[in-house]
């Protein structure tokens, strides 16, 4: 698990570093769970608006498609953007807005995050 911060107007370079730490880590279809807020506007509840996408946005989409990450988050701020991502290809994840958050934030809506995973062991004989 992961947890992400980049700035808004982050330099692309920074996404690439990142992108390449997790790659040269986590191989492929891992369980590799990244969350956080990447400050992409384009993104909008799970779908990647393709047609408007920025460079930093198009690397996102490259990154997902390699690691065949899904986006769970579809709640939006009040702009009508998803900023904080989560990104994973566990398929048993579940986001929901929560209710009682300590802190109010309406660029960033406090969410809950379920995840179920079982490992999977491998006989050694």
């Amino acid at each position: 698990m992961c947890v992400v911060y980049f700035e808004p107007n982050s330099p692309l370079e920074r996404y690439e570093q990142f992108f390449m730490y997790i790659e040269s880590n986590c191989p492929p279809r891992s369980t590799v769970c990244l969350l956080g807020d990447f400050n992409i506007p384009e993104i909008e509840n799970s779908n990647l608006n393709i047609r408007n996408a920025s460079v930093k946005c198009q690397e996102l989409i490259n990154y997902m498609s390699y690691f065949e990450l899904e986006l769970y988050n579809n709640i939006t701020n009040k702009n009508g953007r998803t900023l904080d991502l989560v990104l994973t290809y566990i398929k048993s994840v579940k986001v929901e807005h929560e209710t009682s958050p300590i802190v109010k934030d309406p660029h960033h809506p406090a969410l809950l995050i379920t995840i179920s995973y079982t490992k999977q062991y491998k006989k050694q004989y």
